[in-house]
């Protein structure tokens, strides 16, 4: 069970459980017991080939840059704390098979926007991307999360997302 003292104790408000296959959500009650599950409805993707050329829609005044901590290390970068903090994560991670990776845009010294992929393995990772509300709607996302998929493929793995089923 999730919620006894070994996986999850009882200062644990919230445990996210992706199920894959869907044959799963018949005992997310069992395993989640004394608590009620809440089911939160998504949509899975993996991508095994990148068709979309990001390079070439690269507006002026942005640039792709990896997402490495010696990105902590410019001053004047603006850096989101989220950023930050998943660099800061990766800095305290010592472990050599330890290859969760990111791409950022930047324009005017600002990280605008960003994709990690964690969790990897020798056959898979997930990723996640976000932009600063004031820059979305211009495709900057779909940029950095195309490189991290780019860069996912060419390491050879499947890389997997999930957002809410009605997102559109």
């Amino acid at each position: 069970m999730l919620f006894d003292e070994k996986v999850a104790g009882k200062e644990v408000g919230t445990f996210l459980l992706t199920c894959s296959p869907e044959n799963w959500r018949g005992q997310l009650e069992t395993v989640g017991k004394p608590r009620q599950p809440a089911p939160m409805y998504r949509q899975h993707y993996v991508c095994r080939e990148l068709t979309y050329n990001w390079r070439s829609n690269i507006p002026d005044g942005h640039t792709i840059l990896p997402m490495k901590p010696d990105l902590l290390k410019h001053e004047k970068m603006q850096i989101p704390s989220q950023v930050k903090s998943t660099l800061g994560e990766w800095l305290t991670i010592k472990d050599e098979r330890f290859d969760d990776y990111g791409f950022v845009v930047v324009y005017e010294n600002q990280v605008v926007a960003w994709a990690t992929v964690d969790f990897v393995t020798s056959s898979s990772g997930d990723l996640g991307f976000e932009t600063l509300p004031e820059f979305r709607r211009q495709g900057l996302g779909s940029l950095s999360a195309a490189a991290a998929l780019e860069h996912g493929l060419k390491m050879g793995i499947a890389v997997h997302w999930t957002c809410a089923i009605d997102n559109i």
